[in-house]
């Protein structure tokens, strides 16, 4: 890239470097990779240019002559917090390697570098900054269904969306969350998991308590439980004794141990056992029906393998 732009149709690198033979080197070999790029013989230069300009990558000489190097990483850090910075030094010492990296340095290399190997770390860090935009497209995604389901919640009739006991969202208000957050991970690819919950021996406990007793169990349990998750979670009472928690975000893994932590949280507050079921969305999932049923069945193998246990669909 010759001129300077505001706007990079390509992932965009600024090199920071006062070797005038190296700056054209490596303004070559990105440009032919596919990468445009700005050229600064100092510190100053790529301080303004990293304000008009807004790059994917800044390389940046730790042995600059008018600025040090850690001190422009700040500057380009401060300025641009998005951007990924890699160190290029012919001085490489662990601490100043450490101290980069704590900086906020992306990778940190030796000269004289391998260029494969640099422009490998390029790649990772384009890659990185890729996949930042992507969770940002999604955080913004989220945020206006989650201000969608605000208004709905405000015009909608509170009795009608919750269950009149626990106080929790109903089954009717389930269906429209849940709608929304699986039309986002089917059109957007975003993460998406849910947990089925049921009270272990529930109707022991209530037959040999009373319903009384049997319902102030599951007004603290369902306190307990939303206590315990995130506040971007969603709980629902899906009917009797069984409860639903959906995770806006959250892959199988982390849904797990969410699920996990109730689990542990639940015995020792509630003074009771639950067995759980865990689902997550993925490309061969047809419809949001299959997502509960899912959790459902693995819900099920819970309750085969002894109760008071997580068990995630699809099971082994």
């Amino acid at each position: 890239m010759t001129e300077k732009s505001n706007i990079l149709t390509k992932a965009g690198i600024l090199i920071i470097d006062d070797d005038p033979n190296l700056r054209k080197t490596l303004s070559d070999i990105l440009g032919a990779k596919g990468y445009e790029t700005l050229t600064a013989k100092d510190a100053a230069e790529g301080l303004s240019l990293v304000r008009q300009c807004s790059f994917d990558v800044v390389l940046i000489d730790l042995g600059l002559p008018d600025i040090p190097g850690i001190e422009v990483l700040n500057k380009v850090k401060a300025s641009r917090p998005s951007a990924e910075a890699i160190i290029l030094t012919g001085n490489a010492t662990l601490d100043s390697a450490i101290e980069a990296t704590n900086k906020g340095a992306f990778s940190y290399l030796q000269k004289p570098y391998d260029v494969d190997q640099l422009l490998l770390h390029i790649k990772r860090a384009v890659e990185k900054r890729e996949a930042d935009r992507k969770i940002l497209l999604q955080s913004t995604e989220l945020k206006k269904i989650n201000t969608e389901l605000r208004v709905l919640y405000t015009k909608a009739n509170f009795s009608s969306l919750h269950d009149p006991l626990t106080g929790l969202a109903n089954r009717r208000f389930l269906e429209v969350q849940l709608e929304k957050h699986y039309a986002a991970a089917k059109r957007y690819g975003q993460l998406l998991s849910v947990i089925m919950l049921d009270i272990d021996h529930f109707k022991l406990y209530n037959d040999t308590r009373g319903h009384v007793e049997g319902d102030s169990l599951l007004v603290r349990f369902a306190q307990t439980v939303l206590e315990t998750v995130r506040t971007a979670d969603y709980v629902f009472r899906f009917g009797g004794e069984e409860f639903l928690v959906m995770l806006p975000g959250t892959d199988r893994d982390h849904a797990c141990m969410a699920a996990e932590r109730l689990r542990r949280v639940v015995e020792s507050e509630a003074g009771v056992t639950i067995s759980i079921g865990v689902s997550s969305f993925s490309a061969d999932i047809a419809t949001k029906e299959q997502l509960i049923e899912n959790a459902d069945k693995a819900l099920y193998e819970a309750k085969n393998k002894g109760r008071n246990r997580v068990e995630a669909w699809p099971c082994g």
